[in-house]
């Protein structure tokens, strides 16, 4: 597409999933802080104006780079819990299901003050309601999986997984140094997997599910 600006709202479209790409490959590289829009549109081959056409921050980016990754771990969800599991085998999946979302658990780790200085309350809001199917999604997956539990303890464990998710990605980002070791280290010192420790982690949320 170059530097020439999209017209229809298929090229629209499909300059915006570039540019979501793009940044999705920078953050792989990198963290949220470090990335620019100037470097966003060096990877996507776009005039930095031309960014500034669809999105005027990288906070902007941010979010709809979100409502994209929580659509896509909407659906996953829906294939991955269709059947009811034990306790352990739906912590098990729960926590794989978890760590491979790793640019939701990094944009987790952002700011959320800087983000609404940045886009304004009513980004914020439309976000949200955005990514609603996602949790109701979650909701219709706790209700097969603890159909004996009131939807107020189901509705309190979702909670507890959002806060939850948010302490997950400080352990990821630094897996072989020492910030990532201590916050994984047991009583005997030893470092625990990662996997081990999310997943015990649920299963300790998930207690009082019956």
């Amino acid at each position: 597409m170059g530097n020439v600006r999209a017209r229809t709202d298929a090229e629209v479209a499909a300059r915006r999933a570039e540019i979501l790409d793009a940044t999705a490959a920078l953050l792989a590289e990198q963290e949220y802080e470090t990335v620019t829009l100037a470097a966003i549109a060096k990877k996507c081959s776009i005039a930095r104006p031309s960014v500034y056409h669809y999105y005027a921050t990288k906070e902007e980016v941010y979010l709809d780079l979100m409502r994209r990754e929580y659509a896509a771990w909407a659906t996953e969800i829906r294939v991955r819990f269709k059947r009811r599991m034990g306790r352990e085998e739906f912590c098990r999946e729960l926590a794989d299901s978890l760590l491979g979302r790793r640019l939701i658990l990094q944009l987790l780790a952002v700011s959320d003050a800087s983000l609404r200085s940045k886009c304004g309350d009513e980004a914020i809001m439309d976000f949200q309601r955005d990514i609603h199917p996602f949790f109701a999604e979650l909701a219709e997956v706790l209700r097969r999986q603890f159909p004996d539990a009131a939807e107020s303890e189901r509705e309190m464990f979702r909670t507890q997984l959002t806060m939850y998710s948010y302490s997950i990605y400080p352990l990821l980002s630094y897996p072989e140094g020492f910030v990532g070791q201590v916050g994984r280290m047991n009583l005997y010192g030893e470092v625990a997997p990662i996997e081990d420790l999310v997943k015990k982690g649920l299963m300790l949320l998930s207690a009082e599910l019956p």
